[in-house]
């Protein structure tokens, strides 16, 4: 029946519908116009309106009011008594002057399949070789036109399927060695002709110097040299201290970002499998579940997880030579994995499945007391070279390579390990009597922390790729600095994040600026049990703001009530009374 209707249709007809069954069960007339990019939006307008016609399509009530891009935001609206009846109710349509005299179905913006059987039937009349062009065509265009939701000015994402698009330079210039030369070497020629003959020969022997070719291994060796002596000049010269930023310019209490995330890559998923590309896929899966752990979907998340394992497999089945991607990607799968455990209460599966992802990059976490102890104590030294002596806090985000994504994600399980010894720590006297076995294991972890605290900031500044992994790093150390009284390393690791911070002004997302939130909480924290009473105030009104733009209410439970308690110190009362006043509403709500 299905096929006789289709039979009887005209060529641009089955053209269009071929088009639509790659696109998926839902529509977009955005996305169909541009596939079909030779056919006048007339034309397509006329066939839709026959498809409205025959029952084919249907509307599926999109959204265009807050967002104008690929992705449109469904609202939960059916009458399934006027489901026979021809209608497009998408809200904030724009309808073309060159369709104005045809019904308003003729323009639906979100179109639907009544019968999911004739999309799969009219799919499988494509082709192999049709399916792959026609779902690379769509992965293009959601590449393209997949934009942040109004309200975070419809720039592009900060990743999208392993593309990280370039942001304008906004990095401060930097008077290296070479530069110097370069502006000596000018300065000589426009003088030479400028002083008198006895200087010229000087002027000349400068002259020979500067042609120095600084490309030579030795010459690179004994600059490398240079600059480690020079670095160790800093250990007698104050931090440099840069303005900390409130971000007051930020604003996600409406972001719909993550929901545009979501259904984007539902329909990513869909073409990459379509194409039978594995790398590609994979990349989609894992980013995905990064997604689905920032909503809490934890069922979603182990389920593309358990994919991924799958295509993992198929990718690498040849491949047994593989030293570097294939660990690198089975530890982040087990870091996901792990994270999802551990977010379920699970911690046992949790602190398995994040030693076997430390075993796959190559690394092992001692558990002897000793050998933590001895660990930490190297990893400690190496930690205050790179925070006191290498005074090098630029982000370097256009860094590729095997290398630093290895680092990085070695800095990610470290944490994630921080987190999960904090739990521990937390609840081991209220551990399930059947585990009790465990209890001498998880009584000391303090440690375990603590070793995981401070690799994982040494890991991060090796990498120095991403804003979210430093800024982590930074808030774990400064928690176990801390608990340890290593009080002397703290100011280093406040001013350092807040450099790596101020990198970020530009171009920020809403993950981006939830962990700088904890940093900044971190900090507060950290200057209200140092008793800097004006600091920490002013730092916990900038962090308290971020707390709000980012709808966070466990942060903000977590800073009013020492916040209203330095508020009382400095005798500033009018203030306080605001604050619990506010406090008292959280509360109410929050429970």
């Amino acid at each position: 029946m299905i096929l006789k209707l289709f039979d009887s249709l005209t060529p641009l007809d089955q053209l269009l519908l071929k088009y639509a069954s790659v696109i998926g069960e839902t529509i977009n007339r955005h996305m169909l116009e541009s596939l079909m990019f030779g056919t006048s939006k007339r034309e397509i307008a006329l066939v839709v309106t026959k498809l409205f016609e025959i029952r084919v399509f249907g509307c599926a009530v999109g959204d265009f009011t807050k967002n104008t891009g690929p992705i449109i935001l469904i609202r939960n609206v059916q009458n399934h008594i006027s489901e026979m009846d021809l209608f497009c109710k998408c809200i904030g349509l724009h309808i073309p002057d060159e369709l104005a005299d045809l019904p308003r179905y003729a323009s639906c913006g979100f179109m639907r399949f009544k019968m999911s059987m004739f999309r799969n039937t009219t799919y499988q009349l494509l082709t192999e070789n049709q399916k792959i062009e026609l779902h690379n065509q769509a992965l293009k265009y959601l590449q393209q036109y997949t934009r942040r939701c109004v309200y975070c000015g419809q720039g592009q994402f900060a990743k999208l399927l392993g593309k990280v698009p370039k942001k304008e330079e906004r990095r401060k210039k930097l008077t290296d060695i070479n530069k110097t030369f370069d502006m000596a070497h000018k300065d000589v020629d426009a003088t030479k002709n400028e002083v008198p003959k006895e200087l010229k020969r000087r002027l000349t022997d400068i002259e020979e110097i500067l042609n120095v070719e600084y490309n030579d291994v030795d010459v690179t060796e004994e600059r490398k040299k240079s600059k480690l002596k020079v670095s160790c000049l800093n250990l007698f010269r104050s931090i440099e201290k840069k303005p900390t930023l409130t971000f007051s310019n930020v604003d996600f209490s409406n972001c719909l970002c993550d929901l545009i995330l979501m259904t984007v890559y539902i329909q990513i998923l869909d073409h990459c499998r379509g194409i039978g590309k594995m790398e590609l896929t994979l990349t989609a899966l894992l980013e995905f579940v990064e997604i689905c752990l920032l909503a809490c979907n934890i069922p979603q998340a182990r389920k593309l997880l358990s994919e991924s394992e799958t295509v993992l497999k198929k990718l690498f089945e040849s491949d047994e030579d593989e030293m570097v991607l294939l660990p690198y990607l089975t530890a982040k799968i087990q870091t996901l994995q792990g994270q999802c455990f551990l977010e379920s209460g699970s911690i046992f599966e949790a602190e398995e499945t994040f030693e076997m992802a430390l075993n796959s990059l190559g690394y092992k976490f001692p558990k002897l007391e000793m050998m933590i102890d001895l660990n930490s104590t190297v990893q400690l030294v190496n930690l205050k070279l790179k925070l006191i002596c290498f005074n090098d806090t630029e982000l370097k985000t256009n860094i590729e390579g095997d290398d630093v994504d290895y680092t990085k994600q070695l800095s990610e399980c470290l944490a994630r390990m921080f987190d999960l010894f904090r739990v521990i720590n937390w609840n081991w006297n209220y551990l399930n009597v059947e585990h009790s076995h465990y209890f001498v294991q998880f009584k000391g972890m303090k440690k375990h922390a603590r070793l995981a605290a401070i690799w994982g900031l040494n890991a991060a500044l090796d990498s120095k790729k991403d804003l979210h992994v430093l800024c982590t790093a930074y808030t774990n150390m400064i928690i176990t600095a801390h608990m340890y009284q290593e009080r002397y390393l703290i100011p280093y690791l406040e001013q350092r994040g807040i450099n790596i911070c101020n990198e970020k002004k530009e171009a920020l997302e809403s993950q981006e600026l939830n962990v700088i939130a904890e940093f900044y909480a971190g900090i507060f924290f950290s200057r209200w049990l140092k008793g800097q009473i004006s600091k920490a105030i002013q730092i916990g009104f900038i962090c308290y703001r971020m707390a709000n733009t980012i709808g966070s209410t466990f942060l903000k439970l977590l800073i009013l009530p020492r916040l209203a308690h330095l508020l009382m110190i400095s005798c500033r009362h009018s203030e306080v009374v605001t604050q619990l006043r506010e406090l008292g509403n959280k509360l109410s709500n929050f429970n």
